[in-house]
């Protein structure tokens, strides 16, 4: 039976997350702001439901503005990383399975088969597999639209220094995502949208971000084999 690792973690959602965490809990914009209550931030931009409210004569769903949307447009190999993608072996032992129990978001694979890979590693056992590793760069979008501009500025300062300050240290401690700081840029003003009926106020955060992604896979068909593989020097001439 052949088990697959996947190790991918939605950096976009965990961005989200933790864009909730910070302008939720700790800026607290709601009681800065109380007219406008909290932000709408999603990886699903707002103009999605009013384009289709539009076309399908669906209601417009409350709460669209002040939003904050996390869109990566374009991910790569690590321009900067010029190493091969080569396939490698890995050892897997119960500590490596006990830490994707521990990181189910970060891990692509069913409960049932890392309930199987678990106890193939109990009592010190190991268990081998072959895949690869490879260093990614994804470029962020940050959209924030606001119909009010005030509003708008006063998001796009503070979704800015959540990128460039303390924030991205976390983010790369807790989930192995680098912001790279050099490269984050944006439009704070100068973006309109009139297509429904009034005016939205936009502003545009751009940066790259750096991460990881694997994938192993488990042949327990083929180590069940090894044990049993003679050397030749224990074959015998039948002849």
């Amino acid at each position: 039976m052949k088990y697959v690792i996947t190790a991918a973690r939605d950096y976009e959602e965990t961005i989200v997350e933790e864009l909730k965490k910070y302008f939720f809990n700790e800026v607290r914009f709601k009681d800065i702001y109380p007219n406008f209550g909290n932000i709408r931030i999603s990886g699903v931009h707002p103009f999605v439901y009013l384009i289709d409210a539009e076309i399908n004569d669906k209601p417009v769903p409350q709460g669209l503005f002040p939003s904050i949307t996390v869109i990566s447009d374009n991910d790569q190999k690590n321009p900067e990383i010029d190493i091969p993608t080569l396939v490698e072996d890995a050892e897997v032992k119960s500590p490596e399975i006990s830490d994707i129990k521990e990181n189910r978001d970060a891990y692509i694979i069913s409960d049932k088969d890392l309930d199987i890979l678990d106890s193939l590693t109990q009592e010190s056992n190991s268990i081998f597999a072959e895949g690869i590793n490879q260093n990614r760069r994804a470029n962020l979008v940050i959209e924030i639209w606001s119909q009010n501009m005030k509003v708008k500025n006063r998001l796009y300062d503070l979704t800015l220094l959540f990128f460039i300050g303390k924030k991205r240290f976390t983010l790369k401690s807790d989930y192995d995502i680098v912001i790279d700081e050099k490269s984050v840029s944006g439009e704070r003003s100068g973006n309109y949208n009139y297509d429904f009926g009034k005016v939205i106020y936009g502003g545009m955060l751009r940066m790259s971000i750096d991460h990881v992604i694997a994938q192993y896979e488990i042949d327990t068909d083929l180590q069940t084999l090894t044990g049993v593989i003679h050397t030749y020097k224990e074959v015998k001439d039948s002849g």
